[in-house]
């Protein structure tokens, strides 16, 4: 591990803190890096036009416009619990077709299957969009789904790795804490995520920080900083005072 010293300067303006508020926060990166839609009226009046498009006279048009509203949540996921948004939405279209004058709603695919366009040579060819559209952002949302657990599973692996061989680990669940100096320690999140864009703190002990009489000493976060695993060693950014 680089050791980089503190100076005199970096101990001024301290913030005491305690070590819950060092956590995990790979979950919301996720939600950060992903498009999540909530309960909103623009996902459910999408929903709805498509019902009421395809209770109309269903046209080449027509099947264009709906490939347009399907299109606005490609990659999108549902945020109440994290299903592929496409898949909420085809719930809505039932839904909202129910009333539809042209019988029983199924799913949006049957109903697309069943309409007919006499004269249009490339009505069925639009309708092979719409099908190829949803089984594309279906796949998508299995491949995002994936790549994000396989990047957690990654940083996780690598940050940890390096860190559990430095002297003085300790293993606090989703974070770790190393012995550096005669000072203080360092906490860190296991998997490489952080929390107000670093993942290490570097914290002082009680004892160095006398508090006035009647008060409770605490240890002190001094500094944090970014760490990473270079060559299987333990690679820490310049720290950064509060």
């Amino acid at each position: 591990m680089k050791k980089i010293r503190l100076t005199e300067n970096q101990l001024i303006d301290l913030i005491k803190k305690s070590l819950n508020e060092v956590k995990s926060t790979n979950e919301s990166q996720n939600l950060h890096e992903t498009k999540y839609v909530a309960l909103n009226p623009n996902f459910g009046n999408s929903a709805k036009a498509v019902a009421s498009l395809m209770c109309g006279n269903v046209t080449s048009k027509t099947l264009q416009k709906i490939k347009a509203e399907l299109e606005k949540w490609q990659g999108v996921f549902w945020e109440a619990d994290g299903r592929c948004a496409i898949e909420k939405f085809l719930e809505y279209y039932t839904q909202y077709a129910k009333g539809c004058n042209t019988g029983p709603a199924k799913t949006l695919e049957a109903d697309i299957a069943a309409a007919k366009e006499a004269g249009d040579a490339m009505f069925d060819d639009y309708k092979q969009e719409i099908y190829s559209l949803i089984k594309r952002m279906r796949q998508q949302c299995v491949d995002i789904d994936n790549k994000e657990k396989a990047a957690a599973k990654t940083a996780k692996e690598v940050l940890n790795a390096c860190a559990v061989k430095e002297p003085g680990y300790v293993d606090q669940g989703d974070n770790f804490g190393i012995a550096f100096g005669k000072k203080g320690y360092i906490i860190g999140h296991k998997d490489g995520s952080k929390t107000d864009g670093y993942n290490l703190w570097y914290w002082e002990y009680a004892k160095f920080h006398p508090v006035k009489k009647g008060q409770e000493a605490k240890d002190v976060a001094i500094a944090r900083s970014n760490g990473r695993c270079v060559n299987g060693v333990l690679d820490i950014d310049a720290w950064v005072k509060y």
